[in-house]
């Protein structure tokens, strides 16, 4: 039921067909904690996106964080 794409620091909720191979985005979600969501990851009522800075950094020095939000 979710996706994450980079736009804005935030994530597109997608709706997918019973078979998976189409999606409607059906909601956007920001955060100010976001910096850059790049996947994400379901546990339990929450939704849990991984911020990588490898815009702003080499990837070997870049900070990264993990926000919470709830489903």
């Amino acid at each position: 039921m979710s996706g994450a794409a980079e736009r804005a620091c935030g994530g597109a909720v997608v709706r997918l067909n019973a078979s998976g191979t189409v999606g409607w985005v059906i909601e956007w979600r920001t955060d100010p904690r976001f910096a850059a969501p790049t996947t994400i990851a379901c546990f339990g009522n929450r939704i849990y996106l991984p911020s990588a800075r490898f815009r702003f950094s080499p990837p070997q020095t870049a900070e990264c964080t993990v926000v919470p939000i709830p489903r």
